[in-house]
């Protein structure tokens, strides 16, 4: 509890206890009177509903006056109810001192939501609410009174009666919204005062109401009447507009619409629209006006009135001779505007609209902003199932079929893209070839629509469409600026199913297409084949284009076709394809233009690991040279450690040696296998490929440029990291070559312990000191008569003590002097400092 906190200011005063209990209980009330007002709500009868609110009232501390999260208070929601609740909401007034002029959110007062009911009673509850003092001209968020929405929503056929009431009342019959709009505007939107809205008017033009008053829009009254009513007896309130008050029809609003514009909104008059058109004609309206947007009627027409009728309004805007080659401020004429709104409108009506307005001679040479003339657009964007029907009005009314697009595209390249046409393409390319059609036009890349079809075409009555795009005449070999023919874009296709890829090369073949054409980056056919397509029939059109006389034999930029489908195939059948290419006349033993034979490539490109051993037997089966040194002077053996990382390199290797690969071979640097496995190769099999070399006999005793021994080299080694598993390496060595390897020492007489304590940073340095000196004697000197202890002074090594111990334990002489008769203790004193040399002397003593 706050009243109890240790800390004075940490507790809260008697006032604000009790502060704090009002407010739970005035929420508890609260919730109460609102829970009983929303289930009351379905009660028709009053009678019910009033014990239980009399009860509520009279408790202790219930607030009638409370608000909800919408701005309700108890009185609005009875006054928002669909029952008439005059009792519940006199008792609530006259009892409970109900706030008559609260407001909700919206700025709604009680009469607001009483006129947008129509409840019996109403009136003897507005004038409950105005005796209680309700302010009779408040307005709400947007500027309406009372009045406005009495007008707006009100049904019943006592509206005049109530208006005169709240008019009596002192309510601003001229009164304007935001909008400034009066309250005619109001009431031409009320559908259900139709059998006394003229007379209404009437009644409204005594009090000198603005007749002629314009809203923000600069529309009169006949607007909102011809946008929304829809009363049978619209003609005679618009009659009374007109003659009666002389009300303009030739207004125009900010968008620079006419009454027109207004009228085609109104989708609720189309079965009196044609009528009402030639009233407004026969009244003066401008049929030939045009909008802010440099549009007449026509276009409002298209965009927003889809009726079975609007081919018949056409016409009759038409005798009015509105313009039909109006080109709006986009650079679009009707058909443009139509084509653009087609999802709107049924294939019917386009159909019939299209049908109208060429009869009338619109201009179908117009173009849009991307060079489109009608035509191209539906190639390009039309959906729907008559396009055949439509394109076929277009060009007997003359379009033009070979239009070109500032892409330089004609009507077969965009309708290729426009999935919806699919099962009519067949149909518009006879359509068209009926008609001039330019069959073998090329774009700015030189290509044909054949190419666009085969790069991107994928229905299913591809073969169909290619078939008649040949009867009509379509060169299968023109090519390209990059070289190429059609054909050699099938292969980019990724959508069409193998067997439709087959089908379309044996066809495209049969035509006479030329497999062996050359493109300008050196494929032919088969190269691109190989390059781009890895679908599981590849052999069957392999073998088709073999048949077709395909040269197989091609050499490009120095590759053969074995060369190329290494290093881009990854199918399970290539050792069948391999075959068939050496079957008909291609060499396993090629060399390309680097220098590297076609082992080379297979170990440095091809991706299917698992499957390297298969191909790699075979190739050799067939000749592939196991002896060729390329450029950089490396043998295949060399090239295998050097790029191959694949624990399979163990099943490689020895099949390489088997079939004459060198393991002697020396690089350019003089060195051989041994240093170069140590040097780059990067998998995890280094030992294992080692004990390879070894059992096939690779001299342990070579030596690099430099003099090193394998040894030495290992040992030189920054192995910090631990990639290269140097002892094990080196006990392998140890273990399978001579003394005299083991104990070799430079010019310095330095064996390979001295150069392990000089060089090597690996963790390991003590496992190698024991491998070492399981051969090496501890206390082999150099040419200075100093054992390795004296190399240890001279280094300066983190791990000094440890390496000490190692030494000590191999029974290293700690008393060896050298030349300048120092012994190692000496030689420590001079390299390190007073707390690290007092342990490795306190060592050495021992």
């Amino acid at each position: 509890m706050k009243m109890m906190k240790e800390q004075k200011e940490e507790r809260i005063k008697m006032v604000e206890v009790v502060q704090e209990l009002n407010n739970i209980k005035e929420k508890a009330m609260k919730d109460e009177v609102f829970n009983f007002i929303s289930k009351i709500d379905d009660i028709v009868d009053e009678e019910e509903i009033l014990p239980h609110l009399r009860r509520l009232m009279a408790e202790d501390g219930v607030n009638f006056n409370c608000v909800n999260s919408r701005g309700f208070t108890p009185l609005l929601l009875l006054c928002q109810s669909k029952h008439s609740r005059y009792e519940c909401i006199k008792e609530l007034i006259t009892q409970n001192a109900a706030d008559v002029n609260h407001q909700d959110n919206e700025g709604n007062n009680a009469l607001f939501w009483l006129v947008k009911n129509s409840h019996k009673n109403l009136m003897d509850v507005i004038h409950l609410l105005i005796e209680k003092g309700i302010n009779v001209n408040h307005v709400d968020k947007n500027g309406n009174n009372v009045l406005a929405h009495l007008l707006s929503n009100y049904s019943e056929s006592d509206l005049v009666q109530i208006m005169k009431a709240l008019i009596d009342k002192g309510v601003d019959v001229k009164h304007k919204n935001l909008r400034d709009e009066n309250i005619f505007f109001h009431l031409v939107c009320n559908n259900s005062q139709k059998d006394q809205i003229v007379d209404i008017i009437e009644m409204l033009s005594q009090f000198e109401i603005d007749v002629n008053c314009t809203n923000e829009k600069n529309e009169n009254i006949l607007f909102p009447l011809f946008s929304k009513y829809y009363q049978d007896n619209i003609l005679d309130i618009a009659k009374v507009f007109l003659l009666g008050h002389e009300l303009s029809e030739k207004k125009i609003n900010t968008e620079g619409a006419n009454l027109l514009f207004s009228l085609v909104k109104n989708k609720f008059l189309k079965n009196r629209i044609v009528e009402i058109i030639q009233f407004l004609v026969d009244h003066g309206i401008d049929v030939q006006h045009i909008d802010n947007n440099g549009e007449n009627i026509l276009f409002y027409l298209v965009s927003t009135y889809n009726e079975n009728n609007i081919a018949e309004i056409i016409k009759l805007l038409i005798t009015y001779e509105i313009d039909v080659n109006l080109v709006n401020n986009e650079g679009h004429n009707i058909l443009f505007h139509l084509m653009g709104f087609s999802d709107f409108h049924s294939p019917e009506n386009i159909f019939k609209i299209t049908k109208v307005l060429t009869a009338h001679n619109i201009d179908l040479k117009i173009r849009d902003k991307e060079g489109n003339n009608l035509l191209l657009w539906l190639a390009n964007y039309y959906k729907k199932e008559n396009i055949v029907d439509i394109m076929k009005l277009l060009v007997e009314s003359g379009i033009k079929v070979n239009q070109i697009d500032i892409k330089g595209e004609n009507v077969l390249f965009c309708l290729i893209r426009n999935k919806n046409s699919s099962k009519y393409v067949i149909n518009i390319i006879k359509l068209l070839m009926e008609n001039g059609f330019k069959i073998n036009y090329m774009d700015k890349k030189g290509e044909t629509i054949l190419f666009r079809l085969l790069n991107s075409y994928s229905e299913d009555n591809v073969l169909e469409v290619i078939q008649i795009l040949i009867e009509m005449g379509i060169r299968v070999n023109e090519r390209n600026q990059d070289g190429e023919i059609a054909i050699f874009y099938l292969l980019r296709n990724r959508q069409l199913p193998p067997t439709i890829v087959f089908d379309i090369i044996e066809l495209l073949t049969e035509k006479k297409s030329d497999v062996n054409c050359i493109a300008k980056d050196g494929d032919n056919f088969l190269f691109r084949l190989l390059s781009e397509y890895s679908k599981e029939n590849i052999i069957d059109i392999i073998k088709l284009l073999i048949e077709k006389q395909i040269n197989v034999k091609l050499i490009n930029k120095g590759e053969n076709v074995i060369f190329r489908l290494i290093s881009k195939y990854s199918g399970e059948n290539i050792i069948d394809i391999i075959r068939l290419f050496i079957d008909n006349g291609c060499k396993a033993d090629h060399v390309d233009k680097y220098g590297e034979g076609t082992l080379f490539h297979l170990i440095d490109h091809y991706a299917k690991k698992k499957k390297i051993v298969e191909v790699l037997q075979y190739l050799i089966e067939k000749n592939a040279n196991t002896k060729h040194v390329d450029k950089d002077g490396d043998n295949i053996l060399f090239r295998l450690i050097t790029n191959y990382s694949e624990d399979n390199i163990v099943d490689i290797l020895p099949i390489l040696i088997k079939k004459g690969a060198d393991v002697e071979h020396r690089d350019v640097n003089g060195s051989g296998l041994l240093f170069r496995l140590v040097d780059r190769y990067s998998g995890r099999k280094m030992i294992e490929v080692a004990q390879i070399l070894i059992d096939n006999n690779i001299n342990l005793k070579q030596e690099n440029v430099k003099g090193d021994s394998i040894l030495f080299y290992l040992v030189s080694q920054n192995n910090s990291s631990q990639q290269v598993p140097i002892t094990h390496f080196i006990d392998l060595i140890i273990q399978n070559t001579s003394q005299d390897v083991v104990e070799k020492t430079d010019e310095d007489g330095n064996n390979v312990l001295f150069r392990l304590i000089d060089r090597y940073s690996g963790n390991d340095i003590i496992d190698i000191i024991n491998v070492l000196c399981k051969k090496i004697d501890v206390n082999q000197c150099n040419n200075m008569e100093e054992n390795i202890l004296f190399k240890l002074a001279s280094c300066n090594r983190d791990n000094v003590e440890e390496i000490v111990q190692t030494l000590i334990k191999k029974k290293i002489n700690v008393n060896q002097r050298n030349l300048n008769n120092k012994n190692p203790i000496d030689c420590f004193k001079e390299s390190y400092t007073k707390d690290d040399l007092n342990k490795i002397v306190q060592l050495l003593e021992l």
